[in-house]
């Protein structure tokens, strides 16, 4: 049922072709795929020899300086999470001058309406 210029647009609006294929990327996305393999190309190059080093040292480490390997794995594990702690201290310390910024015009914090509202406690007294 229906009328007919509302059943000649719904046969209009379907294409055969578009049932058939479905586009799960848009059709701009095509034009950066040569430039995509070039950084992923990139990063395998750079990443593979970092990968192979921290290996070979661990392998140097574990088989001539079996005594030493503990210390140098917790000064190893130190040096990152120092760095992990200073960059977190870093961006605490951005978000707070970032707030202190915001509200720095901000001198009065109470709002007349909140002055208003009055709060009771539902707590039964015996």
């Amino acid at each position: 049922m229906g009328c007919s210029t509302c059943k000649k647009s719904n046969e209009t609006t379907i294409n055969e072709e578009e049932l058939d294929t479905v586009k799960l990327l848009p059709d701009n996305l095509y034009d950066l795929t040569f430039l995509l393999k070039i950084v992923a190309f990139l990063v395998i190059v750079v990443a593979i020899p970092l990968i192979i080093l921290v290996l070979v040292v661990q392998l140097f480490l574990t088989l001539f300086l079996p005594k030493k390997l503990p210390a140098a794995s917790k000064k190893f594990k130190n040096f990152f999470m120092g760095i992990f702690t200073k960059y977190a201290e870093f961006k605490v310390k951005r978000t707070l001058k970032k707030r202190e910024r915001q509200f720095e015009k901000t001198t009065n914090y109470v709002n007349e309406e909140i002055e208003e509202v009055e709060i009771y406690d539902n707590e039964d007294k015996k």
